[in-house]
């Protein structure tokens, strides 16, 4: 996680996202924050509307990135999302 305050401009942030499988890519995708239907400022506004967080808060959006209808991810897969410089979130696709 980075504190909003933390960055210059967040919408420049661009977010990326691959999949591997046996080692090898899969799908690769990335979007930027720039390209959300609502901009980050709108979306912290409506957050706060109603509710007050004293201790903070975050705001999920997603990735903006999907791979095809065609695509199933297979136990074993490895998921990674990331944006530089917040970091990347990595996963492990296991069967529950």
């Amino acid at each position: 996680m980075l504190p909003a305050w933390e960055l210059e401009q967040p919408e420049e942030l661009v977010l990326r996202m691959e999949i591997l499988r046996n080692g090898d890519e899969v799908f690769a995708g990335k979007t930027s924050i720039a390209s959300m239907r609502r901009p980050l400022v709108s979306l912290v506004d409506y957050l706060f509307r109603s509710l007050s967080f004293p201790t903070g808060v975050a705001l999920l959006t997603g990735t903006g990135i999907v791979p095809p209808d065609a695509f199933t991810l297979a136990a074993g897969d490895v998921v990674s999302i990331g944006s530089d410089p917040i970091g990347t979130l990595e996963n492990p696709v296991v069967v529950v």
